[in-house]
């Protein structure tokens, strides 16, 4: 059986609070597809450099012209492919 697909999360410091409600609604459609996963929590200031690790595209531009990166992310280990 391969790797079930990474997700990832941004860490809240309230327990059983979701900090973002797109990382949610992610979540919501893998266990309503019942798609294997596992979630790596990221703390907010750790979201770019995971992104750029990974290989993950930039979701905006910031207004200094810089790449903005976004979590929900999603990777498959046995293709290498990021959502």
């Amino acid at each position: 059986m391969p790797d079930p697909i990474i997700f990832y999360d941004i860490d809240s410091s309230k327990p059983g609070r979701a900090w973002s409600p797109n990382t949610w609604r992610t979540r919501y459609a893998l266990n309503y597809k019942g798609i294997p996963y596992r979630t790596e929590w990221v703390e907010y200031p750790d979201i770019e450099p995971l992104c750029k690790k990974i290989g993950g595209s930039a979701t905006a531009k910031k207004e200094d012209g810089r790449d903005h990166y976004t979590l929900p992310m999603i990777y498959d280990p046995s293709t290498g492919e990021v959502v």
